[in-house]
């Protein structure tokens, strides 16, 4: 009788499960995470470029530049970004725009058996995309 009341396995039991689970839970976690802080990344990216365009009359290579440099130093890869917009030098109040794309190759995980996870490949793209007026006024 005392051996149907021994309890004491009943606790590892308990904790591996309640550590696999919190694992999971971890995991899955992680690439979300990192959608949410690359999407708001390329918002503010897209907006200071989009500011400055508007001082200067359009995109012009410095700015194409700084705005990669600004990228790059947040994790972000060099050869994944493309910067397409409006060319300086536009006219005071005509339309000037801004295009920014990533994409980026993150790992997810799937649960596949009673403890089996597989990483997949997935490919994940970001764009920003607007226009505002020009405030470029050359008085030459």
């Amino acid at each position: 009788m005392k051996l149907l009341r021994d309890n004491r396995a009943n606790g590892g039991v308990s904790f591996l499960v309640i550590v696999f689970l919190l694992m999971f839970i971890l995991v899955n976690f992680v690439p979300l995470v990192e959608t949410v802080y690359n999407e708001i990344f390329i918002v503010i990216a897209y907006t200071k470029t989009l500011d400055v365009m508007q001082h200067t009359g359009g995109l012009t290579v410095a700015i194409e530049n700084a705005t990669l440099d600004m990228l790059e130093d947040a994790g972000f890869t060099r050869g994944n970004i493309t910067i397409t917009g409006t060319v300086a030098t536009v006219p005071y109040g005509d339309q000037i725009g801004v295009t920014i794309e990533y994409s980026d190759t993150v790992k997810n995980y799937v649960y596949n058996g009673k403890f089996g996870m597989t990483a997949v490949d997935e490919v994940k793209n970001y764009e920003m995309s607007g226009s505002t007026i020009s405030y470029y006024y050359d008085n030459n």
